[in-house]
């Protein structure tokens, strides 16, 4: 699954992602997924106090 599929909405609304598999999307390169996650984890925080999401797993 790319990247632009998480951000497209091409999955159901019911179906969960993990921020990790965000970051291994972005980073492209399996030993570099851990650079993007602090932003990664920013970005759903803020997505999900304005309402698209639901945090159910810290």
């Amino acid at each position: 699954m790319s990247v632009s599929n998480y951000a497209s909405g091409s999955r159901a609304p019911t179906v969960s992602i993990c921020a990790l598999n965000v970051a291994r999307s972005l980073a492209g390169d399996e030993s570099a997924w851990r650079a993007p996650m602090s932003a990664i984890r920013d970005v759903t925080v803020r997505l999900a106090r304005e309402g698209p999401i639901l945090i159910t797993q810290v």
